[in-house]
């Protein structure tokens, strides 16, 4: 069960770069780890936003589902552009989850299984 709970907060170190990452299914912005944030932790400068949004998205490694928590990094001034090939548009549009701020990047959280 240990191992179970680390897996689940380290979804795929290797490949934290692409938006056709299985657990970016639902993800839409830029990737934080272009940036020098990671799915873990948002880029200097900016902060969490207040929400969230969850998915359950399909590993077909292991062949199960899991649900994926989208945390938008914000930041009070107007937002520098994305990288090139950083941008995901997977799934619908969200809400600005960072109020009157702008949203920088968008981390991709495992939260557990679906």
């Amino acid at each position: 069960m240990f191992a179970t709970g680390i897996f689940l907060f380290d979804p795929e170190p290797a490949s934290a770069q692409s938006c056709s990452d299985w657990f970016r299914c639902n993800q839409r912005g830029c990737l934080c780890s272009c940036l020098g944030g990671s799915d873990s932790s948002c880029p200097p400068g900016t902060v969490s936003g207040t929400g969230s949004w969850y998915m359950c998205c399909y590993d077909p490694r292991r062949n199960r589902a899991f649900i994926v928590r989208y945390i938008d990094c914000c930041t009070t001034g107007s937002a520098p552009p994305c990288p090139t090939g950083c941008g995901c548009a997977n799934g619908p549009p969200q809400n600005n989850w960072c109020g009157t701020g702008s949203v920088v990047c968008t981390r991709a959280v495992l939260v557990g299984t679906c």
